[in-house]
Order: C-alpha cells, then structure tokens, then sequence
C-alpha cells in the first residue's frame, strides 16, 4: 500500500464516520419518537453530557436545572425522559406492567441463577415471595440486636461526614 493510497483511506474512513454520526443527529433530533420533548440540544443527540454529569456526580442537580428550565418533562438523553410531574410517576410506576427490564441498569449475575432484580417475571415473583418474610417487622424487630450496632456505627459516621462537608463536598 503506497502513502498515498494510505491517506486516501484514512480519508475515505473519516468521511464515512462523520456521514454517520451526522445522520445519526439528524435522526435523534428531527426523526426519533423522543425528539418533540425539550431539552438540551447535546443531551438530545449524544449520552456524552448525561454521562459526564454523572461521572462528576451532579447528575441530579443538572437534571433538576433542566427542569427547571425546560419543564415537567426532558429530554435528558437520545433514549431517555426524566419526568418531574408527581402524577407522572403514579402514572409510570403504580400499575405493573409487563414491560421488559432495561438490561443497562439490571446486570446480570455471574452465577447461574438470575438475582431477585433481573430474574424473569415468573421467578421473580417466587424469589420475591422467599425473601419477603425476613424484611417483615417482626423479623426485623428480632433482629433489632444484632442491628443496632451496625446502624449506630453508620449514624456516627455520617455525622462525621456531614462535619467535614463545605459546599456539598467532604473535604
């Protein structure tokens, strides 16, 4: 292969990406079904700002800016809406539907048997039902004891966290 050759493809590969990541805009912005919903224009055609607010960990007070400046409903990533209306979450998650779950936020156990979060809906309902009786309140209160240490170690050590917070950052 001659240099010039070389360069041609290099050119020809750096064309064919921009074509696609223009067209791949194009489409979150003017075609996708989330497209009529406000929001920003980056966070509207690329996960790349959601991604390095959450990475810097003030994914939710940005999102709360953008509701704020966009409204009850944004468009906070290509694929994905945050809502900020109360009724819209009894909407969403008071009635069980049988949607599957978004694998993203559900990973998969190593082990053979799926985790109570990403079993099916047939085993996780089992799953579910075997575990219920331990987080009772009377489980729960008979196991007070064994508790409590764990749970006043926990206090003591957000109080002295929140002692050694300024602006929002432990120092």
């Amino acid at each position: 292969m001659t240099p010039d050759s070389l360069s041609y493809s290099i050119y020809q590969v750096a064309i064919v990406t921009l074509l696609f990541v223009l067209l791949r805009i194009l489409s979150y912005r003017y075609i996708h079904p989330l497209s009529k919903y406000p929001g920003p224009f980056l966070w509207t055609v690329s996960r790349i700002p959601y991604a390095m607010a959450y990475a810097q960990g003030y994914l939710h007070k940005r999102i709360q800016q953008l509701h704020h400046q966009y409204g009850d409903v944004v468009c906070v990533a290509p694929d994905e809406l945050s809502y900020r209306n109360e009724q819209a979450w009894r909407d969403i998650h008071s009635q069980p539907r049988n949607f599957p779950k978004d694998m993203r936020f559900y990973h998969a156990s190593k082990s053979k048997a799926p985790s109570v979060l990403v079993a099916p809906d047939g085993v996780h309902g089992r799953q579910k039902r075997a575990i219920l009786r331990a987080f009772s309140a009377p489980a729960l209160k008979s196991h007070e004891r064994l508790l409590r240490p764990f749970v006043d170690k926990l206090i003591q050590k957000l109080q002295h966290e929140s002692k050694t917070m300024r602006g929002g950052m432990l120092t």
